[in-house]
């Protein structure tokens, strides 16, 4: 990431990978990325760190995945707030719904 900086390149998203069928192998679970960016902060400058960012389905955006886009818990769905305010359904994973705490 420090060489990318310096060589005038900033990375600007870290996405989550969409489900998408045949490639599900290739998926992180939220908290795999999580620990990937956090592992960034306080190692190398700021403006290396790229936003953790999750796509919404139905033209919803790209949303940082912060404590405060996600508005709450609706079965196996995080809701998540995008920046024109609507709540978008995103399904979680088996390890995910620890982390949020869902009981399915």
């Amino acid at each position: 990431m420090k060489k990318l900086l310096q060589t005038g390149i900033r990375t600007s998203y870290h996405h989550h990978g969409d489900m998408t069928r045949g490639a599900s192998h290739f998926r992180t679970t939220i908290k795999t990325d999580l620990d990937i960016v956090s592992s960034m902060r306080g190692n190398i400058s700021g403006m290396c760190v790229p936003h953790y960012v999750i796509d919404l389905p139905g033209g919803g955006g790209k949303v940082p995945l912060l404590p405060e886009a996600v508005y709450g818990v609706e079965g196996d769905d995080l809701l998540i707030k995008n920046y024109q305010g609507k709540i978008f359904k995103y399904r979680v994973d088996k390890e995910d719904k620890k982390i949020f705490k869902i009981n399915n």
